[in-house]
């Protein structure tokens, strides 16, 4: 979690029509690249009001691999609008969803409403929710009567997860206990992010060692390998974002240029 400015998307595409979210239709949207969600990949997302999701049952239901960006039944109170805009270049394209000024379909008076956007990361496939100025008054505005608060996860099924619990501000995450909400909205300017962890890597062979130091590296990161060579090099810091200086070759080592990178662990 983070607090990041937030700001309404521009020159953004407005898929929804008036009146949405009360009819139950999910929306339908081509992702320009393609997305990988619990190791599975797509290229579409599908969208109600506050649950987007890689997979289609049917016009009104989704089937696994969902995402809660808000998990409440959102509709339009009015002005309301669902859009998306697509920022950067390939590799490291940033496809934003936004739902500006959703209601809530059980709010009688139509008055509450919130701001999300939820963001999908090209080649890194991290996952972000943004979340702008809201205003709930309304105990009752909330799906579930128990639960005084916004459903934040990620979902492969009823087994694979990711389930955030506890204060909105300050929410703890969890892949075994399934929680209903956080409690109260998200903050304004409140970012949650979603960094897949690394799996499926092969290992190197003890007779191809390699070798990295000096660690910790001041000025540069040399890697040595002996029997095959090196043609790519990924650094990320620990919020996941890439950190990847040109790579540069001397004889069988690979050197990086680290000195204009802030202190921190990378990987």
């Amino acid at each position: 979690q983070l607090t990041v400015a937030y700001a309404d998307l521009t020159g953004a595409t407005v898929v929804s029509s008036p009146n949405w979210g009360y009819s139950g239709t999910v929306i339908g949207i081509k992702i320009p690249f393609t997305f990988k969600c619990f190791g599975a990949s797509f290229d579409s997302i599908y969208t109600g009001g506050g649950i987007g999701g890689f997979q289609l049952l049917n016009s009104q239901a989704l089937g696994d691999y969902e995402i809660a960006y808000y998990g409440n039944n959102l509709v339009d109170i009015g002005g309301s609008t669902i859009s998306y805009s697509v920022n950067g270049s390939s590799p490291t394209r940033i496809f934003k969803l936004q739902i500006y000024k959703g209601g809530f379909a059980n709010d009688n008076s139509m008055t509450d409403y919130v701001n999300v956007q939820l963001w999908l990361y090209e080649t890194s496939n991290i996952i972000e929710m943004h979340f702008g100025s809201s205003s709930v008054m309304n105990s009752g505005s909330w799906e579930v009567s128990s639960c005084q608060g916004a459903d934040i996860s990620i979902l492969k099924d009823f087994s694979n997860y990711i389930n955030l619990s506890g204060s909105a501000s300050n929410p703890v995450a969890s892949t075994s206990t399934m929680s209903l909400c956080v409690t109260g909205p998200p903050p304004s300017v409140m970012v949650y992010k979603f960094v897949p962890s690394v799996t499926g890597i092969n290992e190197l062979a003890d007779s191809n060692p390699i070798s990295v130091y000096p660690n910790p590296a001041g000025k540069e990161l040399i890697i040595k390998s002996t029997g095959f060579a090196i043609n790519k090099i990924e650094l990320y810091s620990v919020f996941g974002q890439e950190a990847s200086p040109p790579l540069q070759r001397r004889g069988e080592e690979a050197l990086i240029d680290v000195s204009r990178l802030a202190a921190g662990i990378y990987f």
